[in-house]
């Protein structure tokens, strides 16, 4: 009892976790099928299963706002320290009723909310894509909760796990990053408040790099996409020896974890922003506090003293801004190095510049770097990896490269566990951004060689360097002077194209933009495929800036600036200097911009992980540009292809979906403008919750709100003559036009239509917008939306039978119930309106099942009173879809439209009939 005191006066003063705290607890760390865990209302927290080692408990808790906040979570928590996990964080069991536990049918554990059985509601479930023969559930000594078969004698093999779904925090031995091969990132996202488990305005938390570009990983911290805190991996290593942290580096994982389980000590995002780390021993459950928490001071607010330049902490001075050696602030008006004290902080948010301009590179006999050691090092989002044996060989690196700032050589430590493949030299590029001297002593940071501009070391005494450079600046301006009046005289931009016959590209070869006067007003083809139908080369957009440069495909012979299908540097253009398109000695088709035949600099790159014995770069007949092996007889064994990451058009060939092993997800962007390819506001892809098993659809966004919605089954069976076809599986989920003769694309444009291109018949047909029953969720709930049917004097929004409209003004509120349901485990009086050629509702609320036939698909919909939809979709020739054939659709149904009969489209659908209304003699439909 006295031991139960003292724990009850430790969360009541640290955590502030409850008003009252009464408990009720459990022995068990197992759940079986037969198992229903009840929650217990009248307690705060009802604990259901507790760990071996009495570690960790899994159970039901409330956090009260004022005395009359009821809701309930399902939890994994200590006796001692933080709230480390929550089940239905943005899905609260609400007042009244009492939520309960158990494991379905399927093997997943499941969360229901209700009294009594047949009103059960499923709040949560973690919808294993697996099924265990016997399932069992276990909550683990280091608080993971898993999922295994029992009858599996290997005990670690988990078909599910709580710590790949991180909530606001981070344990011993869980995982923070990607698993590479299923698309898993696992970040933390913060609580809204501290009584509010959903995740609110996004903090988050977590590993970022671009593995397409080969950036070094970093653990950031977003308020939305805006990045609060930065910390390099080496100093969140390096400073937590005590702690032993480690990172993981591979081919299939990018992690960040704690592996010393002993101490127990816990990583919590905060609501604030903040990172705090709780700790605590096993041993000692008094001894529980937080021993550190970031961000600490100015110095670590991201970009803080701006680009090339760093922050130190200054005692007396506090946070002090530095340019690095070899640069100078840009603004000096407000900046005193003789006292530090009268500068303005946001002065230094322009950072500095380089005090002398950059000369030939290449004389390695002038080429200078300086050493900072203990650094946080510099943002990595410009950053490349590579492999090299010691510190010289990565120094060679990065002085071979003209546009290489700094570089650093990772080298093992006794206290620091860092287990990379082949990338131990970092090397950044451009600006050197968010640097920070950590405080000495406490073994964090790295030592990072920062480059000095060559033309320092032989300048310092030259007296004629500002006049030189005044000289140069008045001949740059002249040219570009000289360029716009000649670009003038042209009203009419045209297009040429070079005779080429290659389609490869070898490691020989350098294929050139020359910087000319002609070379801003033409097209210049590079490679041609086999049988002449596409082309790669450089092109400019017509009303775009007359110096930017792109790398692109278009279909040759289409001689319109409108029909480029794939771009390359889509959001950094190649100005003024010339183009030049080489492989390099890792085998990676590399795009450099060159000022006189020099000076070069990588504007993109194909980066593929994998490397080629005999590197070949291949334009083939349908649009897509791959990397491959020349030695390789299997002449499809890509190792890197344009079609994996598509820019606004879909060709017949290019999947549009998921690749589920590589996390790879090829979506359509549209350009910004007609004259600038980077990103713009609209997508264009397929989207579907792999956890909650919902069914994949084509979703078209502006920014985050969905405008167009397409069923897979509409968007295939109404194109049957074009040869597309859905599938879906375990390893992808993709959409694809397989008839390659066509010369056709789908184009996501800038204005947000989406449109169906074929040059062949001179067709230019809209996918959206058709009619008003496009717009998405034009008629609201529970409605369909019908524009074939002229006869009704509603317009073209009715309800759904067994519905009424809930607003007669206006439809955007949809449609209700006519009469409240009752016992929905009635069979006999149970009813399905069969609805011919629909665009089926949104799958956000649906779950996907295996059913042998239409019968047994409507039987699962029946037992679940809270499923309002079924549909099941019958094997065509041109849809694969593994063990997926019935789809249920729980809670309103929404934005449902009548597709146009004959045009084969859409599915049939079967939706409920509240039971109440069966055995009335009249029905009114509205």
């Amino acid at each position: 009892m006295e031991f139960f005191s003292s724990l009850v006066t430790l969360l009541l003063l640290v955590l502030r976790l409850f008003s009252v705290s009464t408990t009720t607890f459990a022995e068990n760390d197992t759940i079986t099928p037969s198992d229903v865990l009840r929650d217990n209302i009248s307690t705060d927290y009802t604990v259901l299963l507790v760990s071996k080692q009495k570690v960790f408990g899994l159970g039901f808790f409330t956090r009260r706002t004022d005395s009359s906040s009821n809701n309930r979570y399902l939890g994994i928590f200590t006796a001692y320290g933080p709230i480390a996990w929550v089940a239905n964080r943005c899905n609260p069991i609400q007042d009244s009723s009492s939520g309960s536990l158990s494991i379905d049918k399927r093997g997943n554990l499941v969360l229901y909310s209700g009294h009594n059985d047949d009103k059960r509601v499923v709040v949560w479930s973690t919808n294993s894509s697996k099924q265990a023969a016997k399932p069992l559930f276990q909550l683990l000594d280091n608080g993971n909760l898993v999922l295994r078969d029992e009858e599996d004698a290997n005990t670690t093999n988990y078909l599910w796990e709580s710590f790949d779904y991180p909530t606001d925090s981070l344990l011993p031995g869980m995982k923070l990053g990607w698993d590479l091969k299923r698309g898993l990132n696992r970040r933390l996202s913060s609580w809204n408040n501290s009584f509010d488990s959903c995740d609110g305005d996004l903090i988050t938390y977590g590993i970022e790099f671009d593995e397409q570009h080969h950036t070094y990983p970093q653990l950031i911290v977003r308020v939305g996409s805006a990045i609060l805190y930065r910390q390099g991996m080496w100093d969140a290593i390096s400073s937590n020896q005590n702690s032993s942290y480690e990172f993981v580096q591979n081919d299939d994982e990018v992690y960040y974890s704690l592996k010393n389980k002993s101490m127990v000590s816990i990583l919590v995002l905060q609501d604030d922003g903040s990172v705090s780390r709780w700790e605590g021993s096993t041993e000692d459950r008094e001894q529980w506090s937080i021993s550190a928490t970031t961000p600490v001071d100015q110095c670590d607010s991201y970009g803080f003293c701006g680009a090339n330049s760093q922050c130190v902490l200054s005692i007396k001075h506090g946070p002090m801004c530095q340019c690095l050696e070899g640069f100078k602030p840009k603004n000096q008006e407000e900046w005193n190095p003789d006292n530090p004290q009268e500068w303005n902080p946001e002065s230094w948010s322009e950072g500095c510049e380089s005090l002398y301009s950059l000369a030939s590179c290449h004389e390695e006999e002038k080429e200078e770097f300086h050493e900072y050691v203990g650094l946080r090092v510099p943002d990595t989002k410009n950053s490349w990896l590579s492999k090299a044996n010691n510190g010289s060989e990565c120094k060679s690196k990065c002085s071979s490269n003209c546009s290489c700032m700094a570089y650093s050589f990772i080298y093992s430590e006794s206290n620091v566990s860092v287990v990379l493949e082949n990338t131990n030299c970092v090397l950044w590029f451009g600006d050197l951004f968010d640097i920070r001297q950590l405080p000495s002593g406490d073994g964090g940071g790295q030592n990072t060689h920062i480059r000095i501009p060559s033309s320092k070391i032989e300048s310092r005494t030259d007296p004629n360097r500002e006049e030189k450079a005044k000289e140069k600046a008045k001949v740059k301006v002249k040219r570009v002077v000289m360029i716009i009046i000649v670009l003038r005289l042209f009203c009419v931009s045209t297009t040429t194209f070079a005779v080429v016959h290659n389609d490869t590209i070898r490691s020989t070869d350098v294929l050139r933009d020359h910087n000319s006067i002609n070379a801003f007003l033409v097209s210049k083809t590079l490679l041609v495929s086999k049988e002449g139908r596409f082309a790669v080369g450089f092109f400019n957009p017509t009303g775009g800036f007359f110096n930017h440069r792109y790398l692109g495909i278009w279909y040759n012979n289409i001689t319109s600036y409108s029909d480029v299908v794939w771009v390359a540097n889509r959001c950094e253009p190649i100005i003024v200097t010339s183009g030049l398109l080489s492989i390099d000695n890792r085998g990676n088709l590399v795009l450099f911009s060159e000022e006189n035949n020099s000076k070069r600099e990588i504007v993109w790159s194909t980066n593929s992980s994998k490397q080629a014995a005999k590197p070949l770069v291949q334009l083939l007949d349908n649009g897509n540009l791959v990397l491959r092996d020349e030695k390789d007889d299997n002449t499809t064994n890509y190792l890197w292809e344009s079609f994996d990451y598509p820019t606004d058009s879909l060709l017949p060939g290019m999947k549009l979906g998921w690749d589920l092993r590589r996390g790879l997800n090829r979506r359509l962007s549209s350009w910004k403008s007609s004259d600038d390819p980077c990103h713009g506001n609209f997508t264009y892809g397929i989207e579907f919750d792999e956890e909650l098993h919902t069914y994949p659809q084509l979703i078209a966004r502006n920014g985050t709100a969905i405008f167009y919605r397409q069923g897979m089954w509409d968007s295939i069976s109404s194109s049957q003559n074009s040869g597309y076809e859905f599938v879906y599986n375990d390893d992808e989920v993709f959409y694809i036009q397989n008839n390659k003769s066509m010369i056709s694309r789908i184009v996501m444009k800038d204005d947000g239509s989406i449109e169906h291109q074929d040059w062949r018949e001179n067709l230019y047909s809209l996918i959206w917008p058709g009619d008003q029953c496009d717009s998405y969720g034009f008629c609201g709930a529970n409605s369909q939306c019908n524009v074939t049917d002229i006869t009704q004097d509603y317009g073209i929004c009715y309800c759904l039978k067994g519905f009424k409209q809930k607003n007669q003004e206006q439809w955007s509120e949809g449609c209700e119930r006519l009469y409240s349901p009752a016992s929905c485990h009635d069979e006999e009086k149970e009813e399905f309106r069969e609805y011919l050629g629909m665009r089926v509702p949104d799958t956000k609320n649906s779950l996907v099942s295996k059913s042998n036939n239409a019968s047994e698909c409507e039987s699962k919909c029946l037992t679940n009173c809270s499923c309002m939809a079924y549909s099941f979709t019958y094997t065509e020739s041109n849809v694969f879809v593994a063990d997926t054939v019935c789809v249920l659709w729980f809670g309103d149904l929404f934005d449902i439209r009548q597709l146009p009969s004959g045009g084969g489209g859409g599915q049939t659908t079967h939706i409920r009939i509240p039971n109440s209304k069966i055995g009335r003699h009249t029905f009114l439909v509205t």
